[in-house]
C-alpha cells in the first residue's frame, strides 16, 4: 500500500528535458517546482543564444595577471576586480580590498599594456559585460556598462547579439526568478554554507524569454538608475527598483500569484 501512486505527487515533462542541462543533469527532475518550468522554457532560449559566456582568465592566467596588479593607475590600466568585490549591479572597487599573494588592494588597477596579457583577454575586459560572482549564496551581477573593469578567476557575459540589451541580461540575471531556475537546475552541486559556483557551462544554459528591443527599454531604464545610484553610493537601498525587475520579470514569464509564491520561497 505504501507504494500506492495517490500517495505521490506526479509530474509528466517532455523527454527533450534530459539533454536539457551539461553533462546529462536530471536531478532537477525530482524537484516539486518542476511543474513551472515548461512555463519558464516557453519562448525562451538559453542564456548563451544572447551573447558569449566565458570565464574572466584561466588559473594560470589568474596568477599571472594577478601579479601585475598594482596602486597605480598607469597609462593602458583599468580597475580589477574579483569574486570579493563583485555585488548584485555594481562593484565595491575602491571599498573592499583586493588581496592577491599576500598583497592587499584597495584601489587595484591591472595594465592591459603588459604582453602578459593577452587580446582575447584585453578586448573582454574592454567590453561593456556582465562580470558574475564565482562563489555566491545568490547571483551577483555586476554590471560594468563601459568596460572600465577587469576581473580575474570569475565568468563573464559580453558581446550581445543585435537585438539584446546588456541592461535587460544583467536585470534577469539578478532577479530573483534567475536565482530560482540555478537553484531547481544546480541545488545538488551546492557547496558548504549554502554557497553556488556561477560557472560559464551553468550560466550557459538558463532560459531568457526572448523579447523584442524596445520590450527591453524599461529593464534598461531601471538598470541603468541602479547602476548610477550604486556608483554614487555603494551602500545606497535599490531595493524598489530591484523589486519592480523582479515584477517585471514575472509578468515577463506569465507566472501567477501562486507560482510567484513559489518562486520566492513562500508556498
Amino acid at each position: 500500500d505504501q507504494f500506492n501512486l495517490q500517495h505521490y505527487d506526479i509530474t509528466k515533462m517532455s523527454p527533450n528535458l534530459l539533454g536539457l542541462l551539461p553533462e546529462k543533469i536530471w536531478g532537477f527532475l525530482l524537484s516539486r517546482n518542476v511543474k513551472l518550468l515548461p512555463k519558464i522554457l516557453s519562448d525562451s532560449k538559453p542564456l548563451e543564444w544572447y551573447g558569449n559566456i566565458n570565464a574572466t582568465s584561466t588559473a594560470a592566467e589568474a596568477e599571472e595577471y594577478g601579479s601585475l596588479i598594482s596602486k597605480n593607475n598607469s597609462k593602458g590600466s583599468v580597475k580589477i576586480v574579483n569574486t570579493g568585490t563583485i555585488d548584485k549591479y555594481s562593484s565595491l572597487w575602491g571599498n573592499c580590498e583586493i588581496t592577491h599573494s599576500g598583497k592587499r588592494f584597495l584601489k587595484p588597477y591591472l595594465p592591459l599594456n603588459n604582453t602578459i596579457i593577452n587580446n582575447r583577454r584585453r578586448q573582454m575586459y574592454m567590453s561593456p559585460k556582465i562580470v558574475f560572482a564565482k562563489m555566491a549564496k545568490e547571483c551577483e551581477a555586476l554590471l560594468d556598462l563601459d568596460g572600465e573593469y577587469a576581473s580575474i578567476n570569475t565568468n563573464c557575459f559580453y558581446s550581445p547579439n543585435s537585438e539584446t540589451e546588456l541592461e535587460f541580461v544583467g536585470a534577469f540575471c539578478n532577479s530573483k526568478l534567475f536565482m530560482f531556475i540555478y537553484e531547481l537546475f544546480f541545488k545538488a552541486l551546492r557547496m558548504s554554507g549554502g554557497y553556488y559556483q556561477f560557472q560559464a557551462p551553468q550560466l550557459r544554459v538558463i532560459p531568457l524569454k526572448e523579447i523584442s528591443k524596445p520590450k527591453q527599454r524599461h529593464f534598461v531604464e531601471l538598470v541603468r538608475k541602479i547602476v548610477m545610484t550604486k556608483k554614487r553610493d555603494p551602500n545606497a537601498d535599490t531595493s524598489t527598483p530591484e523589486r519592480q525587475i523582479d515584477k517585471m520579470v514575472y509578468k515577463l514569464y506569465d507566472l501567477t500569484p501562486e507560482e510567484i509564491a513559489i518562486v520566492e520561497g513562500e508556498a
